[in-house]
């Protein structure tokens, strides 16, 4: 991913936000949130994920959602608009 986004061939600052939204989605598979309608079960044999999976998955979660802040200033969303110039 380092290596096609330095070529310059397209937008970090765009590519980086879609990065970052892949990872929250991957992870939702295995948070188990009645809130928000996580399952935090396999899709293929309906079974609930360990616990441990469950409990890494959920602290990666709010590790990417320290660090997501960050990349949200003025200066990336007006960044990730370069397209529409």
């Amino acid at each position: 991913m380092t290596a096609h986004v330095s070529k310059q061939e397209t937008h970090g600052m765009t590519v980086c936000s879609m990065v970052y939204i892949h990872f929250y989605r991957h992870l939702e598979h295995y948070i188990m949130d009645p809130k928000r309608k996580l399952s935090g079960t396999n899709p293929i044999t309906a079974e609930i994920y360990p616990s441990w999976l469950r409990e890494a998955a959920k602290s990666a979660w709010h590790k990417l959602d320290t660090y997501y802040p960050s990349t949200d200033a003025m200066v990336y969303i007006i960044g990730t608009s370069e397209i529409f110039l």
